[in-house]
Protein backbone atom coordinates (compact mmCIF):
# COMPACT_ATOMS: atom_id res chain seq x y z
CA UNK A 1 0.00 0.00 0.00
CA UNK A 2 2.67 2.49 1.04
CA UNK A 3 5.92 1.09 -0.41
CA UNK A 4 6.54 -0.05 -3.94
CA UNK A 5 7.60 -3.67 -4.42
CA UNK A 6 9.86 -5.79 -2.29
CA UNK A 7 12.91 -3.70 -3.08
CA UNK A 8 11.04 -0.47 -2.47
CA UNK A 9 11.86 0.78 -5.97
CA UNK A 10 8.41 0.48 -7.56
CA UNK A 11 5.41 2.72 -7.02
CA UNK A 12 3.03 2.13 -4.16
CA UNK A 13 -0.75 2.19 -4.36
CA UNK A 14 -0.69 5.44 -2.39
CA UNK A 15 1.72 7.02 -4.89
CA UNK A 16 -0.44 5.97 -7.81
CA UNK A 17 -3.67 7.21 -6.25
CA UNK A 18 -2.50 10.43 -4.61
CA UNK A 19 -3.67 13.42 -6.63
CA UNK A 20 -4.57 15.39 -3.53
CA UNK A 21 -3.95 19.13 -3.57
CA UNK A 22 -3.24 19.75 0.11
CA UNK A 23 -1.12 18.07 2.77
CA UNK A 24 -4.32 17.50 4.73
CA UNK A 25 -5.86 15.62 1.82
CA UNK A 26 -2.73 13.52 1.47
CA UNK A 27 -2.85 12.56 5.15
CA UNK A 28 -6.54 11.73 4.87
CA UNK A 29 -5.98 9.50 1.84
CA UNK A 30 -3.15 7.69 3.63
CA UNK A 31 -5.38 7.16 6.67
CA UNK A 32 -8.24 5.90 4.51
CA UNK A 33 -5.96 3.40 2.77
CA UNK A 34 -4.35 2.28 6.01
CA UNK A 35 -7.58 1.98 7.96
CA UNK A 36 -10.30 0.63 5.66
CA UNK A 37 -13.91 1.00 6.68
CA UNK A 38 -15.97 -1.84 8.07
CA UNK A 39 -19.17 0.19 8.29
CA UNK A 40 -21.02 -0.45 5.02
CA UNK A 41 -23.00 2.79 5.22
CA UNK A 42 -19.84 4.88 5.66
CA UNK A 43 -18.20 3.00 2.80
CA UNK A 44 -21.16 3.81 0.55
CA UNK A 45 -20.90 7.48 1.51
CA UNK A 46 -17.24 7.52 0.47
CA UNK A 47 -17.98 5.72 -2.78
CA UNK A 48 -20.75 8.19 -3.52
CA UNK A 49 -18.37 11.13 -3.01
CA UNK A 50 -15.71 9.57 -5.26
CA UNK A 51 -18.33 8.81 -7.92
CA UNK A 52 -19.66 12.36 -7.67
CA UNK A 53 -16.21 13.85 -8.37
CA UNK A 54 -15.37 11.26 -11.00
CA UNK A 55 -18.40 12.29 -13.03
CA UNK A 56 -17.68 16.02 -12.86
CA UNK A 57 -14.28 16.76 -14.38
CA UNK A 58 -14.80 20.55 -14.60
CA UNK A 59 -15.87 20.82 -10.97
CA UNK A 60 -13.00 18.55 -9.94
CA UNK A 61 -10.54 20.83 -11.76
CA UNK A 62 -12.07 24.00 -10.30
CA UNK A 63 -12.05 22.65 -6.74
CA UNK A 64 -8.51 21.34 -7.24
CA UNK A 65 -7.32 24.83 -8.19
CA UNK A 66 -9.05 26.35 -5.17
CA UNK A 67 -7.59 23.71 -2.86
CA UNK A 68 -4.14 24.47 -4.29
CA UNK A 69 -4.39 27.89 -2.60
CA UNK A 70 -4.84 26.34 0.83
CA UNK A 71 -1.82 25.70 3.05
CA UNK A 72 -1.55 23.00 5.71
CA UNK A 73 -4.18 24.40 8.09
CA UNK A 74 -3.83 21.47 10.51
CA UNK A 75 -0.08 22.08 10.89
CA UNK A 76 -0.53 25.84 11.31
CA UNK A 77 -3.23 25.40 13.95
CA UNK A 78 -0.84 23.13 15.87
CA UNK A 79 1.86 25.82 15.59
CA UNK A 80 -0.61 28.41 16.91
CA UNK A 81 -1.58 26.15 19.83
CA UNK A 82 2.05 25.58 20.78
CA UNK A 83 2.92 29.27 20.43
CA UNK A 84 5.57 28.84 17.74
CA UNK A 85 3.69 30.22 14.72
CA UNK A 86 5.39 32.91 12.64
CA UNK A 87 3.55 36.04 11.48
CA UNK A 88 3.85 35.07 7.79
CA UNK A 89 2.25 31.72 8.68
CA UNK A 90 -0.68 33.59 10.22
CA UNK A 91 -1.11 35.48 6.94
CA UNK A 92 -1.05 32.14 5.06
CA UNK A 93 -3.61 30.73 7.50
CA UNK A 94 -5.85 33.76 6.94
CA UNK A 95 -5.64 33.43 3.15
CA UNK A 96 -6.47 29.73 3.39
CA UNK A 97 -9.46 30.39 5.62
CA UNK A 98 -10.63 33.06 3.17
CA UNK A 99 -10.43 30.51 0.31
CA UNK A 100 -12.63 27.93 2.09
CA UNK A 101 -15.96 29.67 1.33
CA UNK A 102 -15.06 29.58 -2.38
CA UNK A 103 -14.39 25.85 -2.16
CA UNK A 104 -17.63 25.24 -0.31
CA UNK A 105 -19.54 27.52 -2.70
CA UNK A 106 -18.25 25.66 -5.74
CA UNK A 107 -19.33 22.36 -4.22
CA UNK A 108 -22.73 23.59 -3.05
CA UNK A 109 -23.54 25.09 -6.46
CA UNK A 110 -22.92 21.72 -8.09
CA UNK A 111 -24.99 19.70 -5.61
CA UNK A 112 -22.17 18.09 -3.62
CA UNK A 113 -23.43 15.68 -0.91
CA UNK A 114 -24.49 17.64 2.20
CA UNK A 115 -23.02 15.11 4.62
CA UNK A 116 -19.52 15.92 3.35
CA UNK A 117 -20.00 19.67 3.50
CA UNK A 118 -21.07 19.67 7.14
CA UNK A 119 -17.42 19.53 8.26
CA UNK A 120 -16.32 22.45 6.06
CA UNK A 121 -16.39 25.41 8.43
CA UNK A 122 -14.66 28.49 7.01
CA UNK A 123 -13.99 30.19 10.40
CA UNK A 124 -14.87 33.65 9.10
CA UNK A 125 -14.32 35.23 12.53
CA UNK A 126 -10.76 33.92 12.74
CA UNK A 127 -9.97 35.08 9.20
CA UNK A 128 -11.41 38.52 9.96
CA UNK A 129 -9.43 38.82 13.20
CA UNK A 130 -6.20 37.85 11.44
CA UNK A 131 -6.91 40.36 8.64
CA UNK A 132 -7.55 43.07 11.21
CA UNK A 133 -4.53 42.26 13.38
CA UNK A 134 -1.67 41.19 11.11
CA UNK A 135 -0.16 43.30 8.31
CA UNK A 136 -0.17 41.79 4.83
CA UNK A 137 3.63 41.51 4.66
CA UNK A 138 4.91 41.09 8.24
CA UNK A 139 8.55 41.81 9.04
CA UNK A 140 10.72 38.72 8.92
CA UNK A 141 12.83 39.34 12.03
CA UNK A 142 10.24 39.24 14.81
CA UNK A 143 12.08 41.74 17.00
CA UNK A 144 11.83 44.43 14.34
CA UNK A 145 8.10 44.96 14.83
CA UNK A 146 6.01 45.52 11.72
CA UNK A 147 3.59 42.68 12.43
CA UNK A 148 0.53 44.17 14.15
CA UNK A 149 -1.57 46.58 12.09
CA UNK A 150 -1.86 50.20 13.17
CA UNK A 151 -5.21 50.71 14.88
CA UNK A 152 -5.56 47.13 16.10
CA UNK A 153 -4.28 47.83 19.60
CA UNK A 154 -4.57 51.34 21.05
CA UNK A 155 -1.93 50.50 23.66
CA UNK A 156 0.52 49.33 21.01
CA UNK A 157 -0.22 52.40 18.88
CA UNK A 158 0.54 54.59 21.88
CA UNK A 159 3.85 52.81 22.46
CA UNK A 160 4.75 53.20 18.77
CA UNK A 161 3.99 56.92 18.90
CA UNK A 162 6.07 57.34 22.05
CA UNK A 163 8.94 55.42 20.45
CA UNK A 164 8.83 57.54 17.28
CA UNK A 165 8.78 60.80 19.22
CA UNK A 166 11.68 59.62 21.42
CA UNK A 167 13.85 58.72 18.43
CA UNK A 168 12.69 61.55 16.17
Amino acid sequence: LFQGGRSGTGKSLLTEMDTTKTPMGGRLLRAWLGQPLYDLEELRHRQHAVQWFFGRALVREQVGKLLGRIVDIERLVTRVQTGIVLPRELVALRRSLEALPEVKGALVSEGFPDWLLSDVRPCDEVAALLAKAIVEEPATPLGDGGVIREGFSPDLDQLRAASRSATG
